[in-house]
């Protein structure tokens, strides 16, 4: 019963910020009812026993390339307890066709290896 609520409570939480993302891009006036809305990639996931602080540190090295990149970063959050999953990540895409445009993906490709490099 208590996994129920806490289920219940994350896409509660997850509609309410859904909410919030369309009435920000409504009111700068990015959308209008005809155009499709703003895509974000979720992605959850889980750390190895005793390696969550390991898998947060990557993530924040991952960073860097999202900066070279020119995309945004992500938004990200750690769950505390109940379900099977201990980060949630949330990439802010536009839309499938701008996320993989060829220029975009070139610059993600360019990120990833300079930060390899440095």
């Amino acid at each position: 019963m208590k996994n129920r609520w806490i289920k219940i409570s994350a896409l509660a939480a997850l509609s309410a910020l859904a909410g919030l993302f369309a009435s920000s891009a409504g009111a700068i006036g990015e959308q209008t009812s005809a155009e499709p809305g703003y895509l974000y990639k979720t992605t959850f996931v889980r750390a190895a026993p005793g390696k969550l602080l390991d898998l947060i540190a990557l993530y924040k090295e991952r960073m860097a390339v999202c900066d070279a990149s020119g995309d945004e970063r992500p938004f990200w959050w750690r769950h505390t307890q109940g379900d099977q999953w201990d980060l949630m990540l949330l990439f802010p895409m536009e839309s499938y066709t701008k996320y993989y445009s060829p220029e975009r993906v070139a610059r993600r490709k360019k990120g990833a290896a300079d930060s390899l490099l440095s």
